[in-house]
């Protein structure tokens, strides 16, 4: 298992590594109160009215370099790096031979994967400042960027050379060290952060994840709790208490601290998904269903947050409770979307899926009869509608079909010997369906039991399968 910001893209590594010690930005009149209002609303990380407040502060003054350079910061948390690097390139252009402004660019550049054109950066800031942490530690980073853990070390432990109590070397010391498997090495950097910089949140904050990759949840509770008092605003250090309070065994409180995630940020998933999974566990299950709706209006493709809400759909609602429909006519219209491309087993396993969230969906009963006879599965075709028949669904067009395939598979071997084909004893192969409680606790609790159900439904739609579930 790995610290919760490295299991994602080495963008994401590097995106943590850069903003461990990123420098704040200065001041200097009407032109500086925008600034000051931009400053204010990217430290609550409302980066959005932070872009608005720097470019009204540039509309007055153009020449504002400080408020050019937290424009382009913002458009990076946005992820617009285009306007980014636009915006840094424009600082360079005014800005003559500041090296901070070509740390930056150099930053950005890596961001947004232009690690050459980075490097190039990176050695000009060093060509002026031989000594300059925040361009030794971009080279670090590109050296992360390429694989080349080894090589960042060695760069990291340079810097500090220079600068013993650099906390973004330290941090990144940590986060590699822990990424190669070196847990002594990766605590040891942590223990160092936190002597050095006890007021910093984010070191708390990395410290909370370190221990709790490493199944030592008070402690990963007790830095994150120090986390949100050095900064109360921070969505990631209470996104960490509700986990911590999920791998202990504490629903009800982790329903609190996610609450405050979305207080934070109520435009993204991960509050909704923790508030989902912490309400399931608490066993307040409309609740939970009302969290990843939510959920799936910022984000209709999220797989895992629909996975669990089916989950406690089939195990907790009545197969006729209206909440099942919505998320079997997704799965009904996610089979007619395969169908039409062609991918025929994707688009059978979607519609499977969507009739066991509502078995009496005349429409999706249908579509899944008819995309048996569009395969030429006779025999199955013909089952699907006498099931229709029996679920009184059983217009003419169903009692038509009936009797063409009833006399198409009159002279069929089952048909001539008078045996039921789905009927038969057969031999079942015993598959053991095993799952952590814990895995994906990092990055998505609950995955785990979310995917193996998912599965263990899937399977269950194989005539030859036995599945049996147990928690490891």
């Amino acid at each position: 298992m790995c610290l919760r910001l490295i299991c994602r893209s080495p963008q994401a590594l590097l995106v943590l590594l850069m903003l461990a010690g990123a420098p704040a930005v200065g001041n200097t009149e009407t032109a500086r109160e925008l600034y000051e209002l931009g400053e204010s609303a990217f430290a609550r990380r409302d980066y959005p009215e932070a872009v608005q407040r720097f470019r009204d502060a540039l509309e007055l003054n153009e020449a504002y370099m400080e408020a050019r350079l937290g424009l382009a910061r913002s458009y990076a948390e946005l992820d617009e790096l285009d306007a980014a690097l636009d915006a840094i390139d424009e600082a360079r252009r005014r800005a003559g031979r500041r090296t901070d402004v070509v740390v930056l660019q150099g930053e950005l550049l890596v961001r947004a994967g232009e690690l050459d054109a980075a490097r190039e950066v990176f050695e000009e800031a060093l060509s002026r400042e031989p000594n300059n942490t925040s361009a030794r530690i971009g080279l670090a980073e590109l050296a992360v960027a390429k694989g080349q853990a080894e090589d960042a070390l060695r760069r990291y432990r340079n810097v500090l050379e220079l600068a013993p109590q650099n906390r973004r070397a330290l941090l990144s010391l940590a986060i590699v060290h822990h990424e190669l498997g070196r847990i002594g090495e990766a605590a040891r950097y942590i223990r160092l952060a936190l002597d050095y910089h006890q007021e910093h949140p984010g070191v708390h904050i990395l410290a909370s994840e370190y221990f709790l990759t490493e199944g030592e949840y008070q402690r990963a509770a007790e830095h994150a709790e120090t986390a949100t008092r050095l900064d109360p605003g921070a969505p990631t250090a209470w996104e960490l208490l509700a986990k911590t309070e999920l791998a202990k065994g504490q629903p009800e409180a982790a329903v609190a601290h996610a609450e405050e995630v979305i207080d934070r940020v109520p435009d993204e998933t991960v509050g909704f998904y923790l508030l989902g999974v912490a309400l399931r566990r608490a066993g307040s299950y409309s609740e939970a269903i009302d969290a990843f709706e939510r959920l799936l209006e910022i984000d209709v493709e999220d797989e895992i947050a629909r996975l669990n809400a089916e989950a406690i759909l089939l195990e907790e609602f009545d197969l006729e409770d209206e909440r099942r429909q919505p998320f079997a006519e997704y799965r009904f219209d996610r089979g007619a979307s395969l169908r039409e491309e062609n991918l025929f087993r994707q688009a059978l396993g979607a519609y499977r899926r969507g009739l066991m969230l509502s078995p009496f969906d005349e429409s999706g009963r249908r579509q899944f009869a008819e995309l048996h006879r569009s395969l030429d599965h006779r025999a199955r075709y013909l089952r699907e509608l006498e099931l229709m028949q029996d679920l009184g669904m059983d217009d003419q067009q169903v009692r038509d079909a009936i009797d063409i395939y009833t006399s198409v598979l009159a002279q069929s071997v089952s048909v001539r010997w008078g045996v039921d084909q789905y009927e038969l004893a057969r031999d079942r192969t015993e598959l053991g369906l095993f799952y952590e409680v814990n895995a994906g606790l990092m990055r998505r609790p609950d995955s785990a039991w979310a995917g193996a159900t998912s599965l263990r439904d899937a399977l269950r739609g194989y005539e030859k399968v036995d599945v049996r579930e147990d928690v490891a």
